[in-house]
């Protein structure tokens, strides 16, 4: 049997234990930062960085230098703070990265899989280029360069709030053989202008039904437009075409 002053020493025994347990953990952790940084084998030796196609690799390794500095098991744990300066840097641009290490003796070479947002269309409102993914998420890049078509508007909220029409508008004139130049999408009316010089006038795009775009998939190819004029889709069994006559 114990006695009393024996469970006494066996308490203070692990008491003193735990405090020591406990301080050998906070010094190490104090330190361990340090220490990692120091060993080579935690230093990034080689950063391979691929998916680019319009952010310049610099803007990348700088942002990997900020954020993880040169140390790969920082760059696990921080991957967060990389995409979200990466997304600062570019205006919203990228939408997540991979990280996949390859361990050597003289380091880790690291490859960075950037994966970029990618526009299914270009808008200028306000003199500014917002850029739209085909889920209709908006974003800037300022490395991207537009080119047509172009979408105008003065209300960007329409766009947003009825953007899987404008999505369902774009692919059909896409499929129906216009090349479309430009898009006009106001709260009147929907113009699209094509590069041949023909004017495909729509209802607003809140009021456009699928059956007008069936419809327009079709209208080249049933009317032989060979030559540019006027195309007015008033409702799914109206069509109204003008051909312009050369002076």
């Amino acid at each position: 049997m114990m006695k009393r002053g024996q469970r006494g020493k066996g308490r203070f025994e692990d008491y003193l234990l735990g405090t020591l347990w406990l301080g050998f953990l906070a010094i190490a952790g104090f330190f361990f930062p340090y220490v990692i940084d120091s060993v080579s084998y935690f230093n990034i030796s080689k950063l391979e960085i691929e998916g680019l196609k319009t952010i310049p690799p610099s803007v990348v390794s700088q942002s990997v230098s900020k954020v993880v500095k040169n140390n790969w098991l920082f760059l696990y744990t921080n991957k967060r703070d990389l995409v979200k300066e990466l997304r600062q840097i570019t205006g919203d641009a990228v939408e997540d990265v991979k990280i996949s290490p390859r361990f050597s003796l003289t380091g880790v070479g690291i490859k960075l899989h950037v994966l970029e947002r990618e526009p299914f269309i270009a808008m200028i409102v306000d003199n500014q280029v917002v850029l739209f993914d085909k889920s209709g998420y908006s974003f800037h890049n300022k490395y991207y360069k537009p080119s047509d078509p172009i979408l105008y508007t003065t209300d960007i909220s329409m766009i947003k709030d009825n953007f899987q029409m404008v999505y369902k508008l774009v692919s059909a004139v896409n499929r129906s053989g216009f090349n479309a130049k430009a898009y006009y999408i106001t709260d009147a009316a929907t113009f699209v202008y094509t590069s041949d010089g023909t004017k495909i006038v729509l209802p607003p795009v809140f009021f456009i039904e699928n059956g007008m775009l069936d419809k327009l998939e079709k209208i080249k190819k049933i009317y032989n437009m060979k030559d540019k004029g006027e195309v007015k889709l008033v409702s799914d069994n109206v069509v109204v075409i003008k051909k312009q006559e050369d002076k």
